[in-house]
């Protein structure tokens, strides 16, 4: 993978994550998805992308990144610190940092010199070594992290509407040895001949995957969002008639 490469992966998975910040209705936006709310994990991802242009800058010089001198476990004073400078209840305006720190780190990250990006300029840390190309890495892997945990997907399989198929379908799906097939949920005895099931997954191809290669044609995916009161007037504006 070239330098380009990476940076064009990393502009992908900020732009994917954004998205998916974006398609969250405005009070799940401030509730917690994990320990965190949504509002927190791109507070902190605004203040990694400054970070790193900081970092980066250290280790070119062999220096090891400030971030990285008693960070706390799972650098959770790091990312606190950052939620409180970056925590903005808006979120237009918080994305709008994010895109803007983005920019900023990808600016700085193609002016580097090419021989400097997976060099070894003798930093270590925890017996790791430290590059630029190993801290982007890192970075792009925590985009591609917080947007797993902001996404689902909602799964609809139907079959046909017979006793046999019925059973036929059912002993497929608890035979698998998935844990989101053996889990689905059925509307047969109410006579809706499918099955559902909702699944945290990177994108509607792997939603697909899941479903049994003999049903994955008539299969329904539904990406879900959530919305409150709030959020009807932004629903009026930007759907069509």
């Amino acid at each position: 993978m070239t330098v380009e490469d990476q940076l064009e992966r990393l502009e992908r998975c900020v732009e994917a994550f954004a998205g998916s910040v974006a398609a969250l209705g405005e009070r799940v936006f401030l509730e917690k998805v994990t320990d965190w709310t949504v509002r927190d994990i791109v507070a902190h991802l605004v203040g990694w992308n400054r970070h790193i242009v900081r970092g980066a800058k250290q280790i070119l010089r062999g220096e090891l990144p400030f971030y990285d001198i008693d960070p706390g476990s799972d650098y959770s004073k790091v990312n606190a610190a950052l939620v409180r400078e970056y925590g903005d209840t808006d979120r237009s305006a918080l994305l709008e940092s994010l895109a803007a720190s983005a920019g900023e780190l990808t600016a700085f990250l193609r002016a580097i010199d090419p021989g400097g990006w997976d060099r070894d300029f003798g930093v270590r840390h925890k017996g790791e070594t430290l590059t630029v190309k190993s801290t982007v890495d890192d970075l792009i892997a925590d985009y591609d992290h917080h947007r797993r945990q902001l996404e689902k997907f909602r799964i609809e399989v139907p079959h046909e509407a017979t006793k046999v198929e019925c059973a036929r379908a059912i002993e497929l799906f608890l035979r698998t040895g998935s844990h989101f097939l053996r889990n689905a949920d059925w509307g047969c005895k109410d006579g809706e001949h499918r099955a559902w099931i909702i699944v945290d997954v990177d994108s509607e191809d792997e939603a697909q995957a899941i479903v049994p290669s003999q049903y994955r044609s008539e299969a329904k995916i539904v990406r879900l969002n959530a919305f409150a009161m709030e959020d009807i007037e932004d629903i009026l504006r930007h759907h069509d008639p």
